[in-house]
């Protein structure tokens, strides 16, 4: 919303410089009026801040650019998982979400299926990235696999996560 962004941005370094130059102060360069992002260190030292709402912006911005930088993004994915793990932050899906991309990309295919899971609805399985495919994959695989053994072995009780079967 209006007031959060507006909150956010005065929790922002240099409130009071020109939008260009902000931009230019976290990373990003603008030419011919378009912006690419050249780093994620200062979005990523959002999520030290002591404000949820900073640590959502870093969340936000992280999730758009991860394909990209996630090589750089995995160097604080502790802090991420933290995030997640934390029952009282209000963006815990979004943190799972920048978390399973992260670990995606590192082929740490279970923990991204793990953490994609606990993104909820954020994880759109409508998108047609080469990422949903091998996390549906993933997902068929791993429930199959979690079956066969449930009939082999009844005694063994192997448990089947739920959000498999959703």
């Amino acid at each position: 919303t209006a007031s959060n962004e507006e909150g956010v941005r005065s929790h922002l370094p240099f409130p009071f410089i020109s939008s260009h130059a902000r931009a230019r102060h976290l990373g990003v360069h603008c030419k011919f009026g378009m912006a690419s992002v050249t780093s994620a260190d200062i979005v990523l030292a959002f999520l030290d801040e002591p404000q949820n709402e900073l640590k959502s912006y870093a969340l936000k911005n992280l999730n758009n650019v991860v394909d990209i930088f996630w090589a750089q993004i995995a160097d604080s994915i502790t802090k991420i998982e933290t995030l997640y793990e934390d029952d009282k932050f209000p963006d815990r899906q979004l943190a799972a979400l920048v978390a399973s991309k992260v670990f995606y990309h590192l082929g740490e295919f279970q923990d991204a299926l793990g953490y994609a899971l606990g993104a909820g609805q954020l994880f759109d399985l409508n998108q047609k990235t080469e990422y949903v495919e091998t996390l549906v994959a993933k997902c068929i695989d791993e429930y199959v696999s979690r079956r066969v053994k449930q009939i082999e072995s009844p005694a063994d009780a192997v448990e089947i996560d739920p959000r498999l079967e959703a």
